[in-house]
């Protein structure tokens, strides 16, 4: 709890203290049993749980009124089990309740299987119920990594944006009928996250999404994707997943020789030295699995703002070269220059790749300067704090002066403050 003298207190929290097993990947706050008093929204996820773990069940805590968070252990059925991604908060249905949405990042440990997420509606009396139908159109869209909601076409009824892995953007508009699946971008691409405004005072909201970015060697395109095979090539009952790219207009495996013979043992007689293995298609690995499988596809990695034409059509527009050069993993607006137009606060990199990716480590965090028109000066923030892995970037007032809070990869929160 923050102090008048700008410093924070921890709260004793014994809810809390006792579900730190969760691996917890995002959090929010709003008033669901609508006491005045703001609630906490809880998703968990990562791989270290699989199956029925409880571990994966979204949790909701009840504010007393007085700062102390109480688990409601009914509020969301235990059948409802997902390694989440994001959770976001709206009301679907206009009962004036507010509804929760999770979404899933994958299936634990089986990769490559397309996940479920979950939308479930407010009954008003402290219990959330699955929304099958509106649950499946949200799902198709397969790997989420974030979500957002806004006013897209101001008729005062918000709506749902998910970013994926393997595939685009898309938004779902609240009607009458449910939810209704639009594409923002049809680039498949591995989307990390997705903010909305309206960047540029024309009175409709403009998406910037942070992507992988350009500096990797995949070097992808429409014709050259990188490619994910999911299957039990091996037909020992569990599914293996193979990652693939192009090189010189071939589409090879990523994994060398003695890291795919590790994963699937029974390719060690087809292909006993690594020459044989080189000379080898994707499809020669593949074999007759080519009509069980999964496959999922990427063709751009890069990040861009999707431009709105007024009528909730996007065009895309690449983001300056810097910022291509690490996964961008968060994005806050501030207001750097004190004028009308939102600035973009970004940062992002990711260290956990193997040897032949290397780490992605180049973000130094950056200002994005809007100069108006959707153009954007790139400012280097000098200071080495977002030089780390960074998860989140969000706004607070210490003191009524405007703060940012970073979260940071296996590292404690910080504070950063931006002076022009």
């Amino acid at each position: 709890m923050q102090t008048k003298e700008g410093r924070f207190i921890k709260s004793n929290q014994p809810a809390f203290e006792k579900d730190n097993n969760y691996e917890d990947v995002d959090a929010t706050f709003a008033d669901l049993n609508g006491d005045g008093y703001n609630d906490l929204i809880v998703a968990s996820g990562g791989n270290e749980y699989s199956g029925n773990s409880p571990m994966l069940n979204p949790r909701v805590y009840f504010n007393d009124g007085n700062g102390l968070f109480i688990k409601a252990g009914n509020a969301i059925s235990s059948e409802i089990l997902l390694t989440a991604s994001t959770v976001s908060v709206f009301d679907i249905n206009n009962d004036n309740k507010l509804d929760l949405f999770f979404g899933a990042r994958a299936v634990p440990r089986e990769y490559g299987q397309l996940p479920q997420s979950y939308l479930l509606l407010n009954n008003g009396k402290g219990q959330f119920i699955l929304d099958k139908k509106n649950s499946e159109k949200i799902s198709s869209v397969g790997f989420i990594t974030s979500s957002t909601v806004a006013d897209l076409n101001n008729d005062g009824k918000n709506e749902l944006f998910v970013s994926t892995e393997w595939n685009g953007i898309y938004w779902f508009e609240n009607t009458i009928n449910g939810l209704q699946k639009n594409t923002v971008t049809n680039l498949q691409g591995w989307w990390n996250t997705i903010y909305i405004n309206d960047l540029d005072n024309d009175n409709d909201l403009d998406i910037v999404a942070g992507n992988l970015g350009l500096n990797n060697k995949f070097n992808v395109s429409e014709k050259t994707p990188i490619g994910l095979y999911f299957d039990d090539f091996d037909n020992n009952g569990t599914k293996e997943q193979i990652l693939t790219y192009f090189v010189e207009g071939k589409e090879i495996c990523f994994n060398n020789h003695e890291e795919l013979l590790k994963q699937i043992p029974i390719l060690k007689k087809r292909y006993l030295f690594a020459a044989d293995f080189a000379k080898c298609s994707v499809q020669d690995i593949i074999g007759s699995h080519s009509n069980k499988l999964i496959k999922s596809q990427a063709n751009n990695l890069g990040s861009f703002l999707f431009e709105n034409d007024g009528k909730n059509h996007f065009s895309p527009k690449e983001l300056p070269y810097q910022t291509q050069l690490s996964p961008i993993k968060s994005i806050l607006q501030v207001n750097y220059n004190n004028d009308d137009l939102p600035d973009l606060l970004l940062a992002g990199n990711y260290y956990h790749n193997n040897i032949q990716m290397g780490r992605y480590d180049a973000d130094y965090g950056c200002v994005l300067l809007n100069k108006g028109n959707l153009q954007f000066e790139y400012l280097k923030v000098n200071n080495k704090l977002l030089n780390n892995e960074i998860r989140k970037l969000s706004e607070i007032k210490i003191k009524n002066k405007s703060c940012v809070l970073v979260g940071i990869n296996n590292d404690a929160v910080k504070v950063l403050t931006l002076n022009k």
